[in-house]
């Protein structure tokens, strides 16, 4: 019996050597395995190494209660240490479970936080730079600031933040891994810049849609100027006033419709733009805009066109037909004894006009700025050297018109 209970002693304290080696395999195991990381692929290599780990001591868990139940007193202090040693293994590996199952969480949130901040980045790209034509009008432009603003103020920065932050604690957690690091910088360089260019480009909208209210402001005044000038040629055309009779308010007109012949050029050039890159609605509007104007300038013109220039073919006795402009803006003459003359004033400072007033004379007729037809025979003394009609006021500004309405036509 005695010698029965030494052997059983002596195998237990076998069982229990073992086993304490097998711990202190396993602890020096964990401690060279517990340094920094630098590449993603050891996350889930350590994780998985103490899952193993964990498992094998759930195995070894019969061993050890065995052990325990066959000791004897004398064995207390050894089984005591076992015990003691196992147990801290045991804390040591579910803690490194529990870890590296974090560390391997934190790790695919950051780089599924990152693609998809990528993704929202991206877009914002396209919304900056694909739509970042300038050649709208207001609507496209109001509609594109609100559209922009309503992205960036639904998109938390949550996410943003998370990002460094999750960087931030992997760094405490001793992992630094090179490829995720530079991605991080990658990101947050980008965010920076695009949110640079879309502050650019919010500024830039908001000008559009100043320089558009302008424009329209402008216009307003432009309708507003066509009718104070509808209604001064509707008192001229009633009373006969000629612009020598008003040389102030003749050359004030003058420098108005100099002023918004420019500006329509101006709006030819958007409207022509617009067409260009594609934005038919856009400038369909803007078309729009000037149907009004069109028809009021059409108004003013047909006003005139009871208003009459004469002069006499002086040395063609039998021509007694005066020089009549007619609704088609045109200066005629259907004297039988001369040729046919038709100055077209539209083209006015700029165009000559010959007739023949005889056969063996050839007269030109020269259209100025100031108003005035100068006749010059050139060749001979059948005709006066020169004569000189002065249009009325009315008919000034009809040649103004005239140039403008030229202008609007050219956009349709």
């Amino acid at each position: 019996m005695e010698f029965d209970a030494l052997k059983r002693t002596k195998l237990i304290q076998e069982d229990i050597r073992e086993l304490e080696d097998w711990i202190m395999d396993r602890e020096r195991e964990t401690l060279l395995d517990d340094t920094s990381i630098f590449y993603h692929e050891q996350i889930r290599e350590r994780l998985e190494q103490y899952q193993r780990l964990q498992t094998e001591l759930t195995l070894k868990e019969f061993t050890v209660r065995t052990l325990i139940e066959q000791s004897s007193p004398e064995l207390a202090q050894q089984i005591d240490t076992v015990i003691s040693n196992w147990s801290n293994l045991q804390k040591r590996v579910d803690n490194k479970v529990v870890f590296y199952t974090d560390l391997y969480k934190l790790y695919e949130e950051l780089k599924d936080l990152l693609y998809h901040e990528n993704i929202w980045l991206d877009t914002l790209q396209n919304r900056i730079y694909t739509t970042g034509n300038t050649n709208v009008d207001l609507e496209d432009a109001s509609e594109e600031l609100d559209s922009l603003e309503r992205f960036l103020k639904t998109h938390s920065t949550v996410s943003y933040e998370k990002i460094f932050e999750i960087s931030d604690r992997l760094q405490i957690m001793k992992v630094s891994i090179p490829t995720i690091n530079s991605q991080i910088n990658q990101f947050r360089i980008r965010w920076d810049q695009l949110h640079e260019d879309v502050t650019k480009k919010i500024h830039a909208l908001n000008s559009q849609i100043s320089d558009y209210q302008q424009l329209r402001h402008q216009i307003t005044a432009m309708f507003e100027w066509m009718n104070h000038t509808d209604a001064i040629l509707n008192s001229r055309l009633k009373d006969a006033v000629y612009a020598s009779d008003v040389p102030s308010e003749a050359d004030k007109l003058t420098v108005e419709f100099n002023q918004y012949e420019a500006f329509l050029r101006t709006i030819e050039d958007k409207i022509h733009s617009l067409r260009i890159i594609g934005k038919h609605d856009a400038a369909k509007r803007l078309e729009q805009q000037f149907i009004s104007l069109k028809v009021k300038i059409s108004n003013s013109i047909n006003k005139t066109s009871s208003q009459y220039v004469t002069v006499n073919c002086y040395e063609c006795t039998n021509c007694t037909d005066p020089f009549q402009s007619t609704s088609s803006v045109s200066v005629l003459s259907s004297c039988n004894s001369c040729y046919k003359l038709a100055i077209n004033i539209a083209y006015a400072p700029y165009s000559y006009v010959v007739r023949k007033c005889v056969p063996a004379c050839i007269e030109t007729f020269q259209t100025f700025g100031g108003g005035s037809v100068i006749s010059t025979c050139c060749t001979s003394n059948l005709c006066n050297t020169s004569s000189m009609i002065t249009f009325p006021l009315i008919s000034r500004i009809m040649l103004f018109i005239f140039i403008i309405l030229n202008v609007i036509q050219s956009f349709y």
